[in-house]
Parts: C-alpha cells; sequence; structure tokens
C-alpha cells in the first residue's frame, strides 16, 4: 500500500493511506466552507437540519481526533457521562408515546361503556371481595418495599422493571375489578406523573454524581516524547543525528514546542484551567445558595433546586394529558354515541392533533441543538489537553461558535440568514436542552439546565473575550413557542370542560369534583403563563429596543387574551354549572347560551308568553 505524508496547517507530519488521504481531501473541502459560513449560515430552524448534524458531527470528531492524539484515552462530557441527554431525548419520546396513547385509548371508551361516567370515578364502585385485596396487596407491596430500599445509584432498568411492575399490576386490578373506562385512564395518568417525577430525580442524582467527579473525566496528557535508542554500530543515515543528541545539540520538539518559538503565536491567558472552570460553574448550577465560582455573577437569576420545582412540571403534564383526553372521548363520543355537537367535537380534536405535530416539530428542532451540548462540553475540557497553543484557539471558536457570524455586504449590514447564526454555542444550546426538559414536565430538571445555561454563560465571559449580550432574547426565542402551546391547550381543556359538563348531564348530576380539579389546575396553569410571559416585558422590553421588541409585545399581548378566555370560561360558565347557577353572561335566556350548554340552561329559563291575538 502507497503512504503519502500528510501535513496539517499547525505542523503535524504522519503518512496516511490512500483513503484517509481522500477523506481529508474531502474535510478540507467541508471544512472551507464551514469557514465561509456555507453550512453553519443553513444550521437554524428555518432550514435543513441536516447541515446543523453534520456540523456538530464534524467538531466532535476533530476534537476526538486531538484528544487521542495527545494522549491515550479521550475525554468524555459531563452531560454524556451522566447520560441526561440520553435520558432526554427518550423521555421526549416517552411524552409524545404516551400523549398519544391517552388519545386513542380515550376515543374508544364510549365504544365500549354507557354514558355519561364511563365507568364512573367513585371509589366505592371498586367491588373486589377480601381475598382479592389480599393477593393486590401482596402484588402491589412487594414492588413498592424494592422501591423503597432500592439506591439511586442502581442501573436505570431496574426502576424501570419496578414501576412497570407495580403500573402494570394496577392497571390490570383497576380493570378487573372497577372499569377499563375512566378508572383505567386516571391510573395511566397517575402511572405517568409517578415515571415523570422518579426519573427526574434519578438522572438529577447522577448528574450531580458526574459533576463533582468531573476533574477526573479529564486525566492530565502526557508528554510528548519519542524514544531515540541506538541500534545501529554504523551507518551514515544516523550517524549525525547520534553524534547531535550525543553532544547535546538536537532534542526532540513536538509541533506544540516548536509552534511556540515562533515570534507571534496564540497563547492562553485564562485565570484557571477549563476543567476547574467548567466544575465551578457545574457546582454553582447545582447548588445557587453555595459559593463555588469565582467570577462575577448576578445569584438571584439562579432557580432554586428545590424538590417543590417538580410540581409545576406535573401541571403542565396534567394539563397536556386532560387535553388529549378530553378531545379524544368527546371525539369518540361524537363518532360513537351521540353527534350532537359533533362538530365542536372535531373542531377540538383536530386543534389537539395540530398542536401535537406542530411541538413535535418544535421538540425535535431544539433537540439538534440541545445534544451539541456534549459536543461544546468536550471542546472546552480537551482545551486543558491540547498543547498547540493555535489548536486550543480553535477549539475554543468552535465552542463560542464565532464562525456563525454574518457577513456584511454593501448593501446592507445584517445578512438574511443572521438571526440563525451563532447558535451552536454552548450556552445557547444549554437553554435548547432547558426549554425541552421544561415543555415535557420534566421541570425539576429544566431548572436545573436553566442554572447551566446562565453559569456557563459567566464562565465563558470570564475565561474568553467573548460575551453572550441579550441572554433574556436567547431565552424568549428558545420559549416562547413553548409558553403559546401550552396556555393554548390550558384555553382548550377550559373550553371542553363548558361545552362538555354544559351538554351531556341533562339527566345526571354533573361530577363536581372533576370539574373543580379542572377547573382549579387550569387557573393555576393561567396565572404562571402569564407570569412567565410578563417577565419578558422586564428583561427585554424595558431594556433597549432591537428587532424582536414588536414580537415579544405581540407575544404578551397573545397570552394575555388567552389568559383572559380561559378565565371568562372558568369563572362565567364552568363555575356555575357546579354550582347550578344561571349563566351570567346573557343568562341562560340568550339563544347563544342555549345552543352551546343545553343542559346546563335546562330548567333555567322560560320561554317568552305567545303574542296576545289580534283582534
Amino acid at each position: 500500500m502507497v503512504l503519502s505524508n500528510y501535513q496539517d496547517s499547525h505542523g503535524f507530519s504522519r503518512q496516511i493511506t490512500p483513503y484517509e488521504e481522500e477523506d481529508w481531501q474531502r474535510n478540507k473541502f467541508e471544512k472551507e466552507n464551514i469557514k465561509h459560513g456555507n453550512v453553519i449560515a443553513e444550521s437554524g430552524y428555518s432550514g435543513s437540519s441536516e447541515p446543523l448534524v453534520d456540523t456538530l458531527e464534524k467538531r466532535h470528531q476533530t476534537v476526538t481526533d486531538l484528544t487521542k492524539f495527545y494522549y491515550k484515552g479521550d475525554v468524555i462530557p459531563p452531560s454524556t457521562k451522566s447520560q441526561i441527554l440520553r435520558a432526554l431525548k427518550f423521555s421526549v419520546m416517552y411524552y409524545y408515546f404516551m400523549n398519544a396513547t391517552f388519545f386513542v385509548y380515550a376515543f374508544f371508551i364510549p365504544a365500549t361503556l354507557p354514558a355519561p361516567w364511563y365507568g364512573g370515578l367513585d371509589v366505592r364502585e371498586f367491588y373486589a371481595s377480601p381475598p382479592h385485596l389480599v393477593i393486590m396487596g401482596v402484588v402491589l407491596c412487594i414492588p413498592l418495599i424494592r422501591f423503597l430500599v432500592m439506591s439511586w445509584h442502581v442501573e436505570f432498568y431496574q426502576f424501570v422493571l419496578i414501576l412497570g411492575g407495580f403500573e402494570g399490576s394496577m392497571l390490570l386490578f383497576t380493570a378487573l375489578f372497577w372499569s377499563h373506562g375512566l378508572p383505567v385512564l386516571v391510573s395511566l395518568f397517575v402511572s405517568n406523573l409517578i415515571n415523570i417525577t422518579v426519573g427526574q430525580i434519578y438522572w438529577k442524582l447522577h448528574f450531580e454524581e458526574t459533576v463533582r467527579a468531573l476533574p477526573t473525566l479529564v486525566p492530565p496528557p502526557a508528554s510528548h516524547v519519542q524514544d531515540s535508542t541506538v541500534l545501529s554500530v554504523f551507518s551514515w543515515k544516523t550517524l549525525y543525528e547520534d553524534f547531535a543528541k550525543l553532544w547535546g545539540f538536537q532534542r526532540h520538539r513536538s509541533p506544540a514546542m516548536l509552534y511556540d518559538e515562533r515570534c507571534g503565536v496564540f497563547s492562553t491567558k485564562d485565570s484557571m484551567s477549563h476543567v476547574q472552570s467548567m466544575h465551578c460553574a457545574y457546582m454553582q448550577a447545582l447548588d445557587p445558595f453555595g459559593r463555588h465560582a469565582p467570577w462575577k455573577r448576578s445569584p438571584v437569576d439562579l432557580w432554586s433546586l428545590s424538590w417543590v420545582g417538580i410540581l409545576d412540571g406535573l401541571l403542565n403534564t396534567f394539563i397536556t394529558n386532560a387535553a388529549v383526553c378530553f378531545a379524544g372521548l368527546w371525539l369518540g363520543k361524537a363518532m360513537f354515541e351521540d353527534f350532537f355537537h359533533g362538530g365542536y367535537a372535531i373542531l377540538c380534536a383536530v386543534l389537539i392533533v395540530c398542536i401535537f405535530f406542530v411541538s413535535l416539530r418544535r421538540t425535535t428542532g431544539l433537540m439538534e441543538d440541545a445534544l451539541g451540548v456534549a459536543v461544546a462540553e468536550k471542546e472546552w475540557l480537551a482545551h486543558d489537553v491540547v498543547r498547540h497553543g493555535a489548536q486550543r484557539e480553535e477549539i475554543v471558536f468552535d465552542v463560542l461558535d464565532v464562525m456563525g457570524q454574518a457577513d456584511t455586504t454593501e448593501d446592507k449590514l445584517v445578512s438574511p440568514e443572521f438571526e440563525n447564526r451563532g447558535r451552536l454555542n454552548i450556552v445557547f444550546m444549554w437553554l435548547c436542552v432547558a426549554s425541552v426538559s421544561d415543555f415535557i414536565g420534566e421541570s425539576h430538571l429544566a431548572k436545573m439546565y436553566w442554572n447551566l445555561a446562565l453559569e456557563t454563560r459567566y464562565m465563558m465571559e470570564a475565561l474568553t473575550p467573548y460575551d453572550f449580550k441579550l441572554f433574556p432574547h436567547a431565552k424568549w426565542e428558545v420559549t416562547f413557542k413553548g409558553v403559546l402551546i401550552k396556555t393554548l391547550q390550558t384555553l382548550v381543556v377550559a373550553l371542553i370542560s363548558c361545552l362538555y359538563f354544559g351538554t351531556y348531564f341533562a339527566q345526571a348530576p354533573v361530577p363536581v369534583p372533576l370539574m373543580a380539579l379542572l377547573g382549579a389546575t387550569c387557573f393555576v396553569q393561567s396565572i404562571l403563563k402569564m407570569l412567565e410571559a410578563v417577565q419578558f416585558a422586564f428583561s427585554i422590553l424595558g431594556v433597549g429596543h432591537t428587532h424582536r421588541h414588536n414580537k415579544v409585545s405581540e407575544f404578551i399581548v397573545g397570552i394575555g387574551l388567552m389568559f383572559v378566555l380561559i378565565n371568562v370560561f372558568l369563572w362565567l360558565y364552568l363555575l356555575p354549572m357546579m354550582k347550578d347557577w344561571d349563566l351570567p353572561l346573557g343568562q341562560c335566556k340568550a339563544m347563544f347560551n342555549r345552543e352551546l350548554f343545553p343542559s346546563a340552561c335546562q330548567d333555567k329559563w322560560e320561554p317568552p308568553p305567545p303574542p296576545p291575538p289580534l283582534k
């Protein structure tokens, strides 16, 4: 096989095969495209996602080759070691699978059970005999006891097996001794919330453990020494080299040493190693009230990581599950039982399905950026391993994504792709991780990821010339669509609750506890989303003026409008239905109310007397 000499731009020389030479030529061409923005310019959300993934894969391969060149081994990023990104990817799949399952299961309930209770939610209807209760207690207590005594450091599959056995048994007993309708659906609700809670606790503890051991993940690189044992007695080829080494005229110099002997070089001016800085930043994010990071920062911006932070994520999950279940149940009722108000049922179901696919597209788009966190972490940590000054600077440029800058032209100062460039830096990618985690209901992990994004920003600004300006703007970009979707889901739940309970309970009393639960959760959710939107009025609208100000203003107005509609449905329609009052808006004498809420207006109005006969 013919070998060719290969020398890179930093002075490294080695022999390569023809296949490696072909790959090198192709990578060189692609690298030139990246330098001129031909790849990164297309890496935003508006274009194809393949260039973005290709760019991250190239960056990962480059830093892996460098770290393996400097010592036998590799740098393991903390997000990879703890597997939090892999867990997030499968959590997204689980989130959408469960929502699709809820919709399909609720759709077929009216086809097998009578209205309006569909199996009922009264616990007194659980008709298991004492022997059956004993068997249930034994079957359910065994996995529960095993779960309580199990350490959080065991493999994750053990938690999956235990929770799967417990929840599967609970669903089976509910279907056998109660009903396969709404009781099983509620059991699925509870199981889903338990799984989300346990998953957050498990992966957060694993990430904490990885961060505490972060310095051990990047061992110091070995010196580039070269063996020069003398084996030939007399050889013209090695005689001068041996003589020079003997007298001390010649010693081995690595490419990094030769580079440092140049007149002008890139040299590090960091006050601390990158491994130490990342360890301090991540520890500060995990312990907001401690003092781990030496750089200037704003501690009030960090989220508290108490376990109470799980509750708002569970509320998000409950609202989403309730929306898909209610839409599926109402559509099934219209298809299999009674098509009265079936047009409204189809409209709400179509809206929920559209929200499902829009949110899926948004989440997958953010996930492509989010998974790049491990690449940026590895590049940051590899800075301490690489001895070549220019290569260290090139790695830092990749971490900051400085190649994602827009070019200027004579006609305009900003290119059309400017807003989609420069997103592949570690801070923005942590923001994407936090946004995805918050959207799928993992609010406790999301708060940790928000802290990591903020502390990573302070770390980069302290150790590099890079300034991450307009941090609230970047946070708004990755969150505003999620807030809109969650608020719209809350509005759909409030609307369906009013239409459903005001239509189909003419011959039966309305389920007041269920209505109260739905109303209370929608009310709290609407307040939380309104507060989440209003915060951008202070952090963005109150500071300077950019092209995003109009968009942020419209976003806040849209959330405010949906907030008003949600509370109109809750306080002026759902609450009077629970209390059996007349409807405040127009009362039941209005044709509009009688058409939309026939059972709620039953016996609450009298038709006007007929006009007197003409004489």
